[in-house]
């Protein structure tokens, strides 16, 4: 924060128990002591509880965190709010933060969809974000999907994820990881002197893959 302190950010899909609440006060207590910083906890919920605990008394000491109800919020407004505030400028950082959080709000919207319509919204700002930004955004809206969809929702969600800037980080990374993956196996086959198998493996992909689960068997699951 612009004072010096730190803000630490926890979501919540259930009500908060004694054990949440110890949990967030250790993470305080290490930070704080690590970097010197004063630090506050703002749990953000999207439970339907209507009570929710924000008060931990331990001894003589008192704990609290600031909760935030996001069911109290309709993503359904506020997704095409914003929809139509794009169309004639630029989205704010407040904008792009609400936008963050639809996941977790109230409204009859389907997850699927919240996640879908908000990365479009994202990906339209990409003029105007810092790389870093649009990363670090496209990844929180990446791990709520993985939170809230189904198996077979997320595949259709990976797949915008891949014309984002982190789906080209991921699959860059990839990349490189494969490229290395394959020297290593060739190495090896080089060092046995397996050179017939060397070459067949330079065109041949299936019998490529064949030799790493022979020879890389800890890289299967690459």
């Amino acid at each position: 924060m612009e004072d010096g302190s730190w803000i630490h950010l926890e979501f919540e899909s259930d009500s908060l128990k004694i054990a949440d609440l110890r949990r967030f006060r250790t993470y305080e207590a290490i930070i704080s002591q690590y970097y010197k910083v004063s630090v506050t906890t703002y749990v953000l919920c999207s439970s339907n509880v209507k009570e929710l605990k924000n008060k931990l008394q331990e001894g003589i000491n008192t704990y609290r965190v600031k909760v935030v109800r996001m069911k109290d919020k309709n993503a359904n407004r506020t997704i095409q709010t914003l929809e139509r505030k794009q169309k004639k400028t630029q989205l704010k950082r407040l904008d792009l933060l609400k936008l963050l959080l639809t996941p977790l709000m109230g409204g009859t919207m389907p997850q699927q969809e919240r996640i879908t319509r908000a990365i479009r919204l994202l990906h339209q700002e990409r003029p105007h974000l810092k790389a870093e930004e649009q990363v670090q955004m496209e990844a929180i809206l990446y791990t709520l999907a993985q939170k809230f969809l189904t198996t077979t929702e997320l595949k259709k969600i990976k797949e915008m994820i891949n014309m984002t800037i982190l789906g080209e980080m991921i699959l860059q990374d990839g990349i490189e990881k494969g490229k290395k993956r394959i020297n290593r196996l060739y190495k090896i086959l080089l060092d046995t002197g397996r050179l017939d198998d060397l070459r067949r493996a330079t065109t041949d992909q299936d019998f490529q893959e064949q030799l790493i689960a022979e020879l890389l068997p800890e890289e299967n699951d690459f």
